[in-house]
């Protein structure tokens, strides 16, 4: 699982202070607009559709087994995301 957090200068004199740092790597292991991997886009809708999970399932084993927080609602965006990505993945 790939997580990537911005950050900041902490300096309260830094003139950067406003500016935030993020990982271009980890940056292009997403779909814009998203802070979720494709590794776990991609799982979502593995459980989805293949396995037929309903979205209680899956948020459960995110939430609960892998540790993510992640509300259902994010769930259903994520599936929405795996369907309008999937041709491209």
């Amino acid at each position: 699982m790939i997580v990537s957090l911005g950050y900041s200068c902490q300096n309260p004199k830094c003139t950067w202070r406003d500016r935030v740092y993020e990982s271009q790597a980890a940056h292009h292991l997403t779909v814009r607009r998203s802070s979720f991997a494709l590794e776990i886009i991609v799982q979502i809708g593995t459980w989805r559709f293949w396995k037929r999970w309903t979205v209680v399932q899956i948020h459960e084993m995110l939430t609960q087994e892998r540790h993510l927080l992640i509300s259902e609602q994010e769930v259903l965006y994520l599936i929405e995301v795996f369907l309008l990505a999937a041709p491209h993945i």
